[in-house]
């Protein structure tokens, strides 16, 4: 990596944005989501709880394990290479946790809140995810065939904050 500098440059772009969805939608968009709901929110558990209750967050402990994980990247506190590879790893395998609990709430907001907003952003679009094959190929999976889980590939855009606009913007996962 030390000698790539292109290759530098796109983990640190994944590892800033896959940090940046996660604190939008459990710093902003949840809490933002619970006042909509005319809820106080409450510490970041006890909103994730409800969260997962209401079935918008799909696994409160993945959604820990993201937290954690994305602290230890952000922060920098992986200095092996290998540590630094299998938590890139992991954390390319938690974006479609992120994805689906935004989609979910965009959705639960349309369907619960859309008088109150008409305009509420789109949902994400489904990713595909590759599965390795017993020689150790990557297999691209459709979306409509992957699982809510696994690696992925693809495009996504981190969320807007619930009743904001946002600029598009497309960055890659790969």
């Amino acid at each position: 990596m030390e000698r790539d500098a292109q290759l530098a440059e796109r983990l640190d772009a994944f590892v800033v944005r896959f940090g940046r969805m996660q604190d939008t939608i459990g710093d902003k968009l949840i809490p933002e989501l619970r006042r909509q709901m005319l809820e106080t929110p409450g510490s970041a558990l006890d909103n994730l709880n409800r969260m997962e209750r209401l079935g918008l967050l799909p696994s409160l402990l993945d959604w820990v394990e993201a937290r954690n994980l994305r602290n230890r990247l952000i922060h920098e506190y992986l200095r092996d290479a290998e540590d630094f590879a299998g938590a890139l790893t992991r954390a390319r395998d938690l974006v479609p946790l992120l994805i689906e609990t935004y989609n979910r709430i965009v959705g639960y907001c349309r369907q619960h809140l859309a008088s109150s907003r008409p305009d509420w952003p789109p949902a994400l679009p489904p990713i595909a995810q590759e599965r390795r094959t017993s020689g150790g190929k990557a297999k691209r999976i459709p979306p409509s065939r992957a699982g809510s889980r696994g690696s992925e590939a693809g495009w996504c855009r981190p969320p807007p904050p619930c009743c904001t606009s946002v600029e598009e913007s497309r960055i890659a996962v790969t």
